[in-house]
């Protein structure tokens, strides 16, 4: 690192990416302490920790052998947990010597020092929440949250004849020459969902969402919020409104079923002399129902303040997700074929009961229903914390179509 970027850094001053510390520290627990600072930066979004240098950005350089104290350093990070690869060197800055380490971002979150978890936030090393440290573990491929038991929950908060009717599906064999109660069946299956504790058979999350007799009960997060707005923009009221619960196949019918009774359809006259008129939708329903499963199927739900919600407008059709892509997923790679699942036990149940489009392909169909019915392409939208799909209304279209009359019914 050359002396400008240690200058840029001490410029920017303390923050989410960089921690000043006036001098190693002499007395107490020397681990816990250093051990915190780079926990939080491999944590959170990496950066620099620069031992020499005073909370106001004054450089007042370490005394002794840089060298002992970088194998200290080495040393603290060796005994995280997991350990944390960093990179050390010496930089002299007006004729003082400091140490920068640089910690990447870690591949393995979560990390931690003397078994406490610690992130950063804003300038400052908190005690990560129960909610981010499971976030970490999801992002990290760790634990998926789908496989969460619930405890509060019991066996009979599922539905025996959904679970039956799966089953049959599944392995007709299965139930008619089974001898033993439905739920051995279910404990047995190669899917996660029950978790047994006792005399108790816990069901999981995914378990909830695909057979739970009342799923937003335990998942109050598990709902799709639906609106219909005049015009193009969020300031004005909506003509139509509801919210959805129940198994995340309902939410995906009764969602569908919104959009189906908010959408407007056009007919139109290719030929003015020919009394023929060709009726076109505002969207195809399709595409509609594809983008509200992924958006159901493919959620973060342990995100328990955020819900799926669709927005339409006079021009477009808006599905919030919560939940940036899957890690090892790219904007780039939708629609290539290329898959990862968030929730795979969930998308696999709803792939055999035949309610979502073979794996990696759900994204082409999207995109081809809409160039047939000469639409403009779905527009996807993501983050770290949300994906959003937009289709274009045809109506759009339509409307630019000097050739053609149209009608609305």
């Amino acid at each position: 690192m050359v002396i400008d970027e240690v200058f840029e850094l001490i410029a920017r001053g303390e923050g989410l990416t960089i921690e000043f510390k006036r001098e190693w520290p002499q007395r107490g627990d020397v681990t816990a302490e250093i051990g915190s600072e780079l926990v939080a930066l491999a944590n959170t979004q990496g950066g620099y920790l620069l031992i020499g240098v005073d909370d106001n950005g004054q450089v007042v350089g370490v005394t002794g052998d840089w060298r002992k104290l970088e194998e200290r350093l080495m040393g603290i990070s060796r005994v995280c947990s997991p350990p944390i690869v960093l990179t050390v060197e010496e930089v002299i800055v007006e004729g003082k010597s400091i140490l920068v380490a640089h910690v990447p971002e870690g591949k393995d979150k979560p990390y931690r020092v003397r078994d406490i978890c610690y992130v950063r936030v804003g300038s400052t090393v908190q005690h990560a929440t129960r909610d981010e440290e499971r976030w970490m573990f999801q992002e990290s491929g760790e634990v998926l949250f789908e496989r969460t038991p619930l405890w509060e929950a019991d066996y009979e908060d599922l539905d025996a004849a959904k679970i039956r009717r799966y089953f049959q599906q599944r392995s007709p064999e299965a139930i008619v020459n089974a001898e033993r109660p439905l739920h051995e069946l279910v404990e047995q299956a190669d899917l996660p969902l029950v978790v047994r504790r006792g005399d108790q058979l816990a069901p999981t999350v995914a378990a909830v969402l695909l057979f739970g007799r009342r799923p937003q009960y335990f998942l109050p997060q598990a709902f799709v919020s639906a609106a219909r707005f005049p015009g193009l923009d969020l300031n004005v009221t909506a003509i139509d409104r509801d919210t959805f619960r129940g198994t995340v196949d309902e939410l995906i019918e009764q969602s569908t079923a919104f959009v189906r009774r908010n959408m407007r359809t056009a007919s139109i006259l290719e030929d003015e002399k020919l009394p023929r008129r060709t009726d076109v939708p505002e969207y195809p329903l399709k595409a509609v129902r594809e983008a509200i499963t992924n958006a159901c199927v493919h959620r973060d739900y342990s995100r328990w303040s955020q819900e799926v919600a669709m927005r339409m407008f006079d021009d477009r059709l808006e599905i919030f997700n919560p939940g940036g892509l899957v890690r090892g997923m790219t904007v780039q790679d939708l629609g290539t074929g290329k898959y990862a699942a968030r929730n795979p036990a969930l998308a696999e149940v709803m792939r055999e009961m035949g309610l979502i489009e073979r794996f990696g392909t759900g994204i082409r169909m999207m995109r081809r229903e809409m160039e047939t019915l000469r639409s403009a392409p779905p527009i996807f939208v993501v983050d770290e914390n949300s994906f959003t799909v937009t289709l274009p209304a045809r109506e759009l279209e339509l409307w630019r179509n000097e050739g053609r009359r149209r009608y609305e019914i």
